[in-house]
């Protein structure tokens, strides 16, 4: 992970002061505008004591962020000063919209536009910034990216959790076979979890595709006449996906002496296993979520 000092270029911080026009669908847009008091305000949010000298002699306002972050570099939370800036409540008088859907979609947009711009400045460096898991980090370009990361806020079970963890280990570290295998026993152990924190006896432990018949009975999930047939493409995905993964497990993991079978697995497929599984155990779990309330 590359280090986030990166970040304190004069462009980009031309960019977090609001200094910089970024464009939007043809439109001029900024990030909000921030005054010397504003910095100075936000550096002692942040614990950089700094008091606005209002009869001249202060620093340039470019200074005050740059100063901030190099404060906030040596505690590692660069990242918790780019969330505050970011954030939909510091853009309040900054952008309107006919409804809250219309505002959050434009401040998605310039938050958009803001990391895509840094990124561009970015570029020679070899790195670029992403949000992972709720932090914004410096990654390598050709680095795995993990989309989904809500797993722990939903079901709070350690052993599920150190799965998880190590999952994305393995896909760090190349065992593509042990994230495949990972990966089916976290969609497992998801699928069980439903169940048992619904009080229904498991019969099928072990085999994935009943569980997940029985998860889909439970929740509603089957296809259905009535539904648009869209959202029964969509459901059947999601099922197509799961079955893929345990063939996947079947055929090419590290739990089979599979010979000739085995189909080599690369770093993006892998990803694509880690992600897909993330982010099915995070739906299965949300709508059961929805099931309970």
């Amino acid at each position: 992970m590359a280090s986030m000092e990166l970040l304190k270029q004069r462009s980009i911080i031309d960019i977090l002061i609001g200094d910089k026009e970024m464009n939007v669908k043809d439109e001029q847009v900024t990030l909000p505008y921030l005054n010397g008091p504003n910095l100075c305000e936000i550096s002692t949010r942040f614990g950089l004591n700094e008091t606005y000298s209002w009869n001249g002699g202060g620093k340039s306002r470019w200074v005050y962020m740059d100063d901030l972050m190099e404060y906030l570099a040596l505690e590692n939370r660069i990242s918790d000063l780019l969330i505050y800036l970011f954030s939909l409540q510091r853009f309040e008088g900054h952008i309107t919209g006919k409804n809250a859907e219309e505002i959050k979609d434009k401040h998605r947009s310039i938050i958009d536009a803001t990391i895509k711009n840094i990124n561009n400045i970015l570029i020679f460096s070899g790195h670029e910034m992403r949000k992972v898991n709720a932090q914004y980090k410096l990654v390598t370009k050709d680095s795995i990216h993990i989309v989904q990361e809500e797993i722990p806020e939903i079901i709070d079970l350690p052993y599920v959790i150190s799965l998880k963890e190590r999952t994305k280990e393995d896909l760090i570290n190349g065992n593509f076979d042990s994230v495949i295998t990972k990966c089916r026993t976290l969609l497992e152990e998801v699928l069980i979890f439903i169940l048992e924190d619904s009080k229904l006896e498991i019969t099928a432990k072990g085999n994935i595709n009943k569980l997940h018949a029985e998860v889909k009975k439970l929740l509603n999930l089957n296809q259905n006449n009535e539904y648009d047939k869209r959202i029964n493409s969509l459901l059947s995905g999601v099922e197509k996906i799961i079955q893929a993964i345990v063939e996947m497990r079947n055929t090419n993991s590290d739990a089979h002496g599979v010979g000739s079978k085995r189909v080599k697995v690369g770093k993006r497929e892998a990803e694509l296993i880690v992600n897909s599984t993330m982010t099915i155990s995070t739906y299965l779990l949300q709508i059961y979520e929805d099931y309970k309330n």
